[in-house]
């Protein structure tokens, strides 16, 4: 039961006329929350068939925003036989409430679907980190490869082709220098650049699509050759 009051006063009064609103359903906020976050995901992703992984800044919109936390969304697209590979280097995050020296409170990276399900999610405290100091992803199918890099593995899980990463930090540290807040948020316009990797270098996720087969014989051996050359 609802029950309105003054907010001066603090005394009870009238409640306004119960009216019908078609926004007050269940389903109608649904709906529009998945097809904003489609447009949104569809304007950006996908542009063409590059198999260079990059991250783009977005706004959060349809993806639950807050003022705290700040997003990158990296799309991907792959056929059965291919699987994602990227990495980047992790912030330092918080090991309790009390620490305040961490660059973020939390960061995750999740694998989600165009309507904003996100089926599978890797978290800070589950993530293997490499001896070089980076997290490294494989994204599809756990495939055994002669490269001994301890990789994280993001499933696919989902149908079809096309998928979105959705990199978050939450509560970043104002002095961290590599924060995602620097980045402009994207605009439909402007399309893909390697903006979010010029701003914030080895703590952007980057990535490619290659061939299981690839995998197999070389793991990220070819993000490591990207690195190097840049």
């Amino acid at each position: 039961r609802i029950t309105a009051f003054d907010v001066e006063t603090r005394a009870i009064v009238e409640r306004p006329h119960v009216r019908i609103n078609l926004l007050s359903s269940r389903l109608i906020p649904i709906v529009f929350t998945k097809l904003l976050a489609f447009r949104h995901a569809r304007s950006f992703a996908f542009a063409g068939d590059d198999k260079e992984l990059l991250a783009l800044r977005h706004s959060g919109q349809g993806y639950f925003p807050n003022y705290d936390n700040d997003y990158l969304l990296v799309p991907i697209k792959k056929d059965p036989h291919e699987v994602g590979i990227l990495r980047f280097r992790p912030p330092t995050y918080a090991s309790d409430r009390t620490d305040t020296t961490a660059n973020v409170r939390y960061w995750s990276i999740s694998l989600g679907t165009l309507d904003t399900k996100s089926p599978s999610t890797l978290r800070d405290r589950d993530a293997l980190v490499a001896e070089d100091g980076f997290v490294y992803l494989l994204v599809g199918e756990r495939t055994d490869s002669a490269d001994e890099t301890p990789y994280n593995l993001i499933p696919w899980n989902l149908p079809g082709q096309k998928a979105l990463l959705l990199y978050r930090n939450l509560l970043t540290s104002p002095g961290f220098e590599r924060a995602i807040g620097q980045v402009p948020v994207a605009q439909e316009e402007a399309g893909f650049s390697k903006q979010v990797n010029e701003l914030l270098g080895d703590f952007a996720p980057k990535g490619m699509v290659i061939s299981a087969e690839e995998f197999r014989a070389n793991g990220f051996k070819a993000l490591r050759e990207a690195a190097a050359s840049e």
